[in-house]
């Protein structure tokens, strides 16, 4: 087992997965020496029980146990748990919380909105000081908002907009969409760029590139024209889950949000009105890295 002594591991407890990433912090940017995600689901049923989905908790809780014995194993120098909209908003969330610790003897920090969005654009900023713009952060749960500068971070919105509700709003996520969305600061709109985080625009935009035949590896700063990419969000829009899964070749977990994905994607585009969308690789776990490496 790799020995990293000046490590830094966070545990990202997100409504559709767990993450752990492991970050050497000898590099800079740092390093991410381990870098793994299991589908939990969480929050699938969060707006019809208010409570986190049963076999998710079940899934959830192994999936951190096991990601804390490893990084101990690694013998990491520091570890941090975060949860985001799932656990922000259910009933039984203390519960849940309280199982970690007893399980793992790590204590959960749950971000609020605007923490999650502010800790998206870090992210961001980490990997490209020059990001100017607003950061998308679209999940499982919700989507945050940031607006970002070389300077920053600047305002932060978070809405409850995430693939799981949109997928139970079924013929009204449209108007549910619009309805939020409308009432955006106008700081937010006719930005530079749109920088696009989250695992299912990632994936949107890498389903673009094998319509292109191009690459899908080369993510992180890729750009893209905003009308482009709308006519093709509305060309996913109807397309079934099982029609992406197999003209595209992708799990199909993430075939079933991508519809979604695609109009929460083509509506955010319509209100914001962004120059440019640029790809960011990114995540919330860079954001708690830099502000680690700064505090």
């Amino acid at each position: 087992m790799t020995k990293a002594p000046n490590s830094y591991a966070v545990i990202d407890i997100g409504s559709n997965s767990v993450r752990m990433v492991i970050f050497d912090l000898e590099n800079t940017p740092p390093l991410k020496l381990f870098n793994e995600k299991i589908f939990c689901g969480l929050g699938r049923d969060l707006d019809k029980t208010q409570k986190l989905h049963p076999e998710g908790v079940k899934t959830a809780l192994k999936t951190i146990q096991a990601f804390v014995l490893l990084a101990e194993a690694m013998k990491i120098s520091k570890l941090s748990a975060v949860a985001t909209a799932a656990v922000r908003e259910a009933k039984d969330s203390k519960k849940f919380i309280d199982q970690i610790y007893k399980r793992t003897h790590v204590r959960v920090r749950t971000l609020s909105g605007d923490e999650e969005a502010r800790y998206a654009a870090l992210g961001v900023l980490s990997l490209d000081k020059k990001a100017t713009g607003v950061v998308g952060d679209f999940g499982g749960g919700s989507l945050e908002l940031a607006t970002l500068s070389p300077k920053g971070v600047k305002e932060t919105a978070s809405y409850p907009l995430g693939a799981f509700r949109l997928m139970h709003a079924k013929k009204n996520a449209q108007k549910i969409l619009t309805q939020d969305l409308k009432n955006l600061p106008e700081s937010f709109c006719d930005q530079p760029a749109l920088y696009v985080i989250g695992g299912s625009w990632r994936a949107l935009i890498q389903v673009y590139l094998i319509t292109k035949g191009q690459k899908t590896s080369r993510l992180q700063g890729f750009q893209i024209d905003p009308a482009t990419l709308q006519k093709f969000c509305a060309k996913l829009i109807t397309q079934k889950p099982n029609q992406i899964r197999k003209a595209y070749n992708i799990e199909q977990r993430r075939a079933d949000l991508l519809p979604v994905a695609a109009l929460a994607l083509q509506e955010t585009l319509v209100h914001l009105r962004p120059r440019k969308v640029i790809v960011s690789t990114a995540g919330l776990r860079d954001g708690v890295i830099a502000e680690y490496l700064t505090s």
